[in-house]
């Protein structure tokens, strides 16, 4: 009888009665109150966004199956026996059936005037949890469409748009989730309180960002930066540390703990993945694991798929930052005899890593690791004195395309893989192409490489979700400069294809240097890295090429249809605003 008293129905807050919201729930505590009124406030204001249901009462969602989950129900299941892997895509099998397997009803859903029925929404789910979740396994499979909604409607929407992303009933949910998804990603980063499913909807959207038809239109940066910052507000990177970072009183929970140091390493393995494969330094942060004695006891209970991810992971941003900090030097004032050692010394580092992991690292990721820290060859001034440099590295970027491409012919793999893939093969593509052209008589078979490039050129548009996304364009740019006479030609009439006239964005510098040649010959632009400022290409002088005033301040006519091989991408018919004369350089990411 003591404890019943203090059972009995609440009056709903003004803001609730206000917008008509009933209270549903018996308030046992003043904490309990207080995050009921939270998470009605968050829901009201999530709906008033774009996210009420169709043709239904504001009311709180009720779940279809059992009580209305909480935040921690979400956290990924520890008893499913598919321990999470970095960056493993597509395999795996989950130990229990889920509720939409079973086609448990769900509700019709809509987001900024964009309708999805029921049934699609199902079947997007399951594909969802069936070809990507097991790359990122953050969020519990265990629960019905309806669950999530109620859970999260951020992250409801991202798992929606991803599973998307291969539905042939109806391909055009994900361009139609495109705007709406990405405006609902950013608003709900004012709800700091409800920073889990935040940080799980952001980690999702950066590892399979929506299709782009230019670089300028990405917004992982952006989501991956907010995603790392709302992690270490709330103390994700100190895992074991929580009650550092807030002012409540906090029991210890180890399974809490275990989630939060998973959380963390997805979301600091992926938001850096989006800087570093991108061409832009990686946010980099001390964590728990550069303190690996405080927190033993947690990083010791991870799965090995997780801790070696980390490990690897670890390496090749150090490498980066590292290799970084040596090439913004002019070249003249350049250290090759340092940066060589630094290339060598953390290329054995992830060897190292990849050796003692074992089965728990997908020998395709530590080739692409390696990829990264080699391509830096093209800085140090690599000539005929060291040639066995420049055969490494053809052996480095033959491996990341033989593995990515029998990884797909296992199971379809580069359907469903995420950003990184698509940056490493443009990047391996682009150092074949660039030692094919070199003029040194390298060792190497000519023949097996081309068979090699043009496999990655079908990788990139076996890949592709739409005709004009930077996949199907980058494999038609780099088809076209392999039959061109003139990619890498120099101001003094020479070709050199071991020389990167772009300096800062790191191991993309060298794919975005071969754009730049594109360019000049396909589009008759004027080459930003001639050191004759005063002299036009051809096109231009000749009075082919119309130059609008950017004081005008009106977009040029920059379509690419007159140019691309039709053979190769036939729906490239209207391709204009994919580079606009007006800071042509942003539309790749050259400069920021």
């Amino acid at each position: 009888m003591a404890n019943t008293r203090y059972l009995h129905r609440v009056k709903a807050c003004i803001e609730c009665r206000q917008q008509k919201v009933g209270f549903l729930y018996t308030i046992k505590t003043k904490a309990e109150m207080q995050r009921q009124i939270d998470e009605l406030r968050a829901s009201v204001e999530a709906r008033a966004f774009h996210g009420t249901p169709t043709n239904e009462d504001p009311s709180p969602t009720i779940c279809t199956q059992g009580e209305s989950p909480q935040p921690s129900d979400f956290i990924a299941n520890e008893n499913i026996p598919q321990g999470p892997r970095i960056p493993i895509q597509g395999q795996g099998e989950d130990a229990q059936p889920r509720p939409y397997d079973q086609q448990f009803p769900c509700r019709r859903r809509s987001l900024g005037g964009v309708e999805i029925e029921p049934q699609k929404i199902a079947d997007c789910c399951a594909l969802f949890f069936k070809h990507y979740h097991p790359s990122v396994p953050i969020i519990d499979p265990g629960y019905d469409p309806d669950q999530y909604y109620s859970y999260s409607p951020l992250v409801f929407w991202v798992i929606v748009a991803i599973g998307s992303r291969r539905y042939e009933s109806d391909p055009t949910i994900l361009d139609r989730l495109s705007s709406p998804v990405i405006s609902l990603a950013l608003q709900m980063t004012a709800f700091t309180s409800q920073y889990i499913p935040i940080i799980q909807g952001l980690v999702l959207l950066c590892h399979w960002p929506f299709p782009i038809d230019t670089i300028y239109h990405d917004k992982s940066p952006v989501l991956a930066g907010a995603a790392m910052q709302l992690a270490i507000q709330n103390g994700l990177h100190m895992f074991s540390k929580r009650q550092d970072f807030t002012r409540n009183s906090l029991r210890p929970d180890q399974n809490e703990e275990l989630f939060r140091a998973k959380l963390w390493t997805y979301c600091k393995f992926i938001c850096q993945s989006t800087s570093c494969f991108s061409g832009l330094p990686p946010f980099l942060t001390p964590d728990a694991f550069d303190r690996e004695h405080q927190h033993l006891r947690i990083i010791e209970s991870l799965p090995p798929q997780v801790y070696w991810s980390q490990r690897l992971h670890k390496s090749l941003t150090n490498a980066i930052v590292t290799l970084m900090a040596c090439t913004t030097a002019a070249e003249d004032d350049l250290d090759y005899h340092q940066m060589r050692a630094f290339i060598d010394l953390f290329d054995h580092e992830i060897q190292d890593t990849g050796d003692r992991a074992k089965e728990y690292l997908q020998a395709w990721y530590v080739a692409i690791a390696r990829l990264y820290v080699r391509v830096f060859e093209f800085y140090s001034q690599v000539d005929e004195k060291t040639p066995e440099r420049l055969i490494q590295l053809d052996s480095v970027a033959r491996s990341v395309v033989e593995l990515i491409s029998a990884a797909d012919k296992r199971d379809d793999f580069v359907l469903y893989s995420s950003h990184i893939v698509y940056r490493s093969l443009s990047l391996a593509g682009s150092t074949l192409l660039r030692l094919a052209r070199c003029e040194l008589n390298l060792p190497i078979d000519l023949t097996s490489l081309e068979v090699l490039y043009f496999e990655c050129m079908r990788l990139l548009k076996k890949r592709s979700l739409q005709n004009d996304d930077l996949d199907a364009r980058g494999a038609s740019l780099l088809t076209q400069l392999w039959r061109s006479q003139r990619v890498f030609r120099q101001q003094d009439g020479t070709i050199n294809s071991l020389r990167v006239r772009l300096r800062n964005r790191g191991p993309m510098s060298v794919n975005y240097d071969c754009y730049w040649y594109w360019v000049v010959e396909f589009r008759g632009q004027s080459d930003p890295y001639s050191t004759n400022k005063g002299q036009a290409p051809a096109q231009e002088a000749s009075g082919e090429h119309e130059d609008t005033p950017l004081a005008q301040g009106s977009a040029l006519d920059f379509d690419l249809s007159g140019n691309l091989d039709q053979l190769l991408l036939p729906p490239f018919s209207q391709m204009d605003g994919w580079i606009p004369p007006w800071e042509w350089s942003a539309e790749f990411g050259i400069p920021p």
